[in-house]
Order: C-alpha cells, then structure tokens, then sequence
C-alpha cells in the first residue's frame, strides 16, 4: 500500500486495478476478449451494481487504453466488458464525434436565447466567448473530408 495514494473522501482505486491486472495482464489483452462483471466483482470484492465497482472498472480501463491503446466497453447487456478492434475502435470514436456535435449546435443555440442585457460586462465577455467558440467548431464541422487541412511530415 505505500505506492497508493490516499483520496479525500475516497479509497484508492490502484490496489483493484492491480489485482485486475494480475488476472488478465495487459500483454495479453486482444480484441474480441469479454470481462465477465461477475468475475471482476469477486476479484475486487465488491457487487456489481456498487459505485466501487464503476470506479474501479473505469480506472482499470482508463489505465489500460492509456498504456497500450486496448479500448474496453461495456457490450450494452450489462453482464460484460469488450475489448474492441480497431474497427469497433474507428466506430465508437465517430460516434462519440456526432454525440460531441450535437451537443455543441446545442449550447451554440442555448446561448443565442440568453439575454445579454441582464448580464454583467465579464459576463458578457464569457457568452462572446463561448458564442465564437461554438461556431469556430461548428464551422470546421462543416467541411468537407476533402476541403479540410492536412499536414504532412
């Protein structure tokens, strides 16, 4: 426990993700592998439907994508984890994309019914911000493949 940290209000997540670790090593991680939640429940010792478990798991699987790119998800039955191919990969990137994309025509148009006379000067500042972010991104969401930039090493 001396390589853990100690959390306000917490338990460190390190010690379960370790022991995940030593189960299913990240070397022998591949696509196509399934996490049962009831095996990783009894490892870490805790039930499935807890916040433990969702913290655990979210680390363990946040260490593992950031040291060896291995994606994992829940498959949506709610019973297993998958790790993704490259493919599945490519495919929840773009959908997380489009979710992003919405969500920013969203407070683009959010911001545009705020009445700007009831805000201060810094705030008014803030929503010309966010107003121009906004349509910078929606902006470049608008180009085509074709027209966008590419750089070249």
């Amino acid at each position: 426990m001396s390589d853990a940290k100690v959390f306000f209000a917490g338990i460190p997540t390190k010690i379960d993700v370790n022991r995940l670790l030593e189960m299913w090593p990240m070397k022998d991680m591949k696509a196509g592998d399934i996490y049962e939640y009831s095996d990783i429940a009894e490892i870490i010792g805790v039930s499935v439907k807890s916040t433990r478990f969702r913290t655990v798991t979210n680390a363990w699987r946040n260490h593992v994508e950031r040291e060896t790119g291995a994606r994992i998800i829940p498959d949506g039955t709610g019973t297993v984890f998958k790790v993704l191919s490259e493919p599945e990969k490519l495919e929840a990137v773009k959908d997380k994309q489009q979710s992003i994309h919405k969500q920013t025509r969203k407070n683009y148009a959010r911001g545009a019914y705020i009445i700007q006379s009831k805000l201060d000067d810094d705030q008014r500042k803030e929503l010309e911000f966010m107003t121009d972010y906004h349509k910078k991104i929606l902006s470049v969401m608008q180009l085509k493949t074709s027209e966008r930039i590419t750089y070249q090493e």
